[in-house]
């Protein structure tokens, strides 16, 4: 069976998704061609196909949106030319596209395979705030099957769009990601909390640094992901970790903070999955995907209804002394498996052909 993975959107956001989903892929012995950015894999040699540079913008420049727009149909204009050199492709995974431009190029892929199957992240909450994206995605080609990573996204998305959206678990497992040194960032015999979500709260920064005295009184050091660097003594602010400093930092930390902007709710939160499988205690806000987390499997989340200074401070205080953190950890294992993502996998293909 010949399968083109093929991801539209991301340089290196999708990176262990990608690579859990390819072993798997490869794991039952199909023929896998991945097209996709040169980074979007951990393994660079992963990548079959090189969508060139040009069609990407880099995170930090600041372009006009027509021009951002442009290059997005031209980044699928060139993977729909590569894959139709070799069609008929007997499945086609996108497993990651943005909105506008995958929408309007959708029918192109219904002549490449019988079988295409589009992955939906941000692309749910976007369709949920924007009369326009929602449109855009409900007029995607219904020879393209598109599918959600948690039940509860494909049952909104579905009555959002008006169309079935099936549920495909996503695979979890940090054995793909490298291991490294955090160096000495962290001062030894200090609480660490670690905040490095792409998706932090817009004040999240602000916030940290307004209760760097009662991190400093309470010996606590957070590290956070912010729009600008940032060193003290007791917050930490970084714009971009490294896979190293990730893998670190997720395993040294005592706490991790999800304290997600708004907005974010029909979408799922690698940095809650990674804190999850490494055993982590979880503070996070108010959404409807730390509800579900917190209603299907017990309490893996500790969920505060407000992000200020002291409901963080407190929270802390809270999952490191009095928290009772029962939940259902097997369970949550089984539903993000390579088994639960093949066997719902091949019953979307199935289904596709009836």
């Amino acid at each position: 069976m010949r399968v083109a993975l093929v991801d539209l959107a991301t340089t290196k956001g999708h990176r262990l998704f990608n690579s859990n989903m390819l072993g798997a892929l490869k794991a039952n012995g199909l023929e896998v061609t991945t097209v996709s950015s040169g980074t979007a894999f951990f393994n660079p040699s992963d990548v079959d196909i090189v969508i060139p540079d040009c069609f990407y913008v880099e995170l930090d420049k600041v372009v006009p949106v027509p021009v951002r727009k442009l290059r997005e149909m031209k980044r699928v204009l060139w993977a729909i030319n590569y894959l139709k050199k070799f069609k008929p492709w007997d499945l086609i995974l996108v497993s990651s596209f943005e909105t506008v431009s995958f929408s309007l190029l959708s029918a192109s892929f219904s002549s490449l395979s019988r079988n295409t199957i589009a992955f939906l992240h941000y692309n749910v909450d976007d369709a949920a705030r924007s009369v326009l994206k929602r449109a855009l995605l409900r007029s995607v080609s219904r020879q393209v099957t598109l599918v959600a990573l948690e039940p509860f996204i494909a049952d909104f998305a579905s009555k959002l769009l008006r169309r079935e959206v099936v549920h495909v678990p996503e695979i979890l497992s940090s054995s793909g990601l490298p291991r490294g040194d955090s160096g000495s960032l962290v001062p030894s015999g200090r609480i660490l909390v670690f905040a490095p979500s792409g998706s932090n709260a817009a004040d999240l920064q602000e916030l940290l640094i307004s209760a760097e005295p009662e991190f400093r009184d309470k010996g606590i050091v957070v590290v956070a992901k912010g729009r600008t660097e940032y060193i003290s003594d007791s917050v930490i602010v970084k714009q971009y970790f490294s896979d190293t400093e990730y893998e670190k930092f997720m395993s040294d930390c005592s706490v991790v903070l999800a304290l997600l902007r708004k907005g974010f709710n029909y979408r799922a939160s690698g940095v809650v999955y990674d804190a999850c499988l490494a055993g982590k205690p979880i503070i996070s806000n108010q959404s409807m995907f730390a509800d579900y987390m917190h209603q299907k499997y017990g309490n893996p989340v500790y969920i505060i209804q407000n992000i200020s200074a002291e409901s963080i401070g407190n929270g802390i205080d809270f999952v490191l002394n009095e928290w009772d953190r029962s939940w259902n950890y097997e369970q949550f294992l089984y539903d993000h498996s390579v088994e639960a993502f093949v066997e719902a996998l091949h019953s979307v293909v199935i289904n596709s052909l009836h």
